[in-house]
């Protein structure tokens, strides 16, 4: 088990700072949202990394191989992944402008 701070193991960390808790809560999902409507339309090739990354941190949570489908990973969490995330915002953000 890997240890962060010689407290938690990495999974029930990550778990603690995605769902909430002693440190600080819903950390993850706020920091993608920021600025969305903006980066979200660059390429895929400069986003990979960000969608890697969250697909990991998921399969991390979740406890999943490697080999476990992404979208299935997304369907579990009852999130969207990068792309869809910045559609959905483009929407809200076009209802708000429209009405």
């Amino acid at each position: 088990m890997v240890c962060v701070g010689g407290e938690l193991p990495m999974v029930q960390f990550c778990a603690m700072v995605v769902r909430g808790g002693r440190y600080g809560g819903h950390f993850v999902h706020p920091h993608i949202m920021y600025g969305i409507e903006i980066y979200g339309n660059t390429s895929n090739v400069h986003l990979k990394k960000l969608i890697t990354l969250n697909n990991k941190l998921l399969r991390i949570l979740q406890n999943k191989p490697n080999k476990f489908p992404v979208n299935d990973l997304y369907l579990n969490s009852d999130t969207l992944a990068i792309p869809e995330l910045h559609t959905r915002q483009l929407l809200i953000l076009v209802h708000k402008n429209h009405h």
